[in-house]
Parts: structure tokens; C-alpha cells; sequence
């Protein structure tokens, strides 16, 4: 399933976030975050909009919330459903993806390694509601720069 929007946001609908770099966290750090609450860490991790975003979860009701959330920040947005829709997606160029772990059948892991494959400038941040240790360190060595745990709250 796909969903796309060349949306470019409404003129004063929301404050949009301000405008943050991300910086890779060492090992430790990545880990060490787990165990904090990161339910408004979207914001902080890609900034501003007006930029190019992908969201890979199969929940459609959540991935529903989360694609109106981010173009009423600014965010052209794309909505795929699992790996074999991002696999025969022709064009993986985006600014930002983030990505949940559990898609069903398919492991979002892969999902990553063919999103940075074919662009590897992209920053993956990767969304789930069954965070681990050891999933995020996985998650940090395929290519993700974050990794945030459901439920969130993107206005937090």
C-alpha cells in the first residue's frame, strides 16, 4: 500500500518545531536512550520541514496520524506499508524515514538496509513499540540515527 502527498503545508496551521542538526549517538548513548521516555523526539531529530519524508509502518490508522502530523509540519510525505512496497518503490530519494520494526511478516530492519542502499544520505529514524538493547544496536548498525518507542506525541 502507498499513500503520497506533495503537500507543502498550510501558512500558520501549527507552530512548526524548531530547527534542530542530528547528531549520531555513540553505542552507549543510543542504548542509554532506550531507557529514557522519547515520545517528542521527532521534532528534535528532523528539525524543521519543508523536506522529503517516508514513513514505512503497516498500522495504516497509525501511519494515517503520523502523514497528516507531518505535512501539517511542512513534510511532503509518502506512507509505504512494508518491504515489498518499499523494494518496488522506483525512487528512495528521501531527506528523513522513519521507519517501524515490526511490519507485519517482513522485519524493518531490511526495510533500512534497502533504504540506505539506495540513499544512503537519508536519516532513519526507527519507530516501534517493542524497543531492546540489542534491537537498537541492530537498528544503529544497518543504518538508523534514532530510535523512538510508541506511543509518541510529535507535538511534545
Amino acid at each position: 500500500m502507498c499513500w503520497s502527498s506533495g503537500y507543502e503545508g498550510r501558512p500558520g496551521s501549527r507552530t512548526r518545531p524548531r530547527v534542530g542538526k542530528l547528531a549520531v549517538p555513540e553505542r552507549q548513548d543510543f542504548v542509554d536512550s532506550l531507557h529514557r521516555s522519547t515520545p517528542g523526539e521527532i521534532p528534535r531529530i528532523l528539525g524543521r520541514g519543508e523536506s522529503t519524508l517516508l514513513i514505512v509502518d503497516d498500522d495504516e490508522h497509525f501511519a494515517d496520524t503520523l502523514v497528516v502530523e507531518f505535512m501539517d509540519r511542512g513534510y511532503s510525505v509518502e506512507w509505504l506499508d512494508g518491504l515489498q512496497a518499499v523494494q518496488n518503490k522506483s525512487d528512495l530519494n528521501y531527506r528523513f524515514a522513519v521507519i517501524d520494526l515490526r511490519l507485519g511478516r517482513d522485519s524493518g530492519l531490511d526495510v533500512i538496509k534497502v533504504v540506505k542502499a539506495r540513499s544512503p544520505s537519508t536519516v532513519v529514524a526507527v519507530l516501534t513499540g517493542y524497543g531492546s538493547s540489542e534491537i537498537a544496536v541492530q537498528a544503529l548498525e544497518v543504518g538508523a540515527s534514532a530510535f523512538l518507542t510508541k506511543p509518541i506525541d510529535i507535538d511534545r
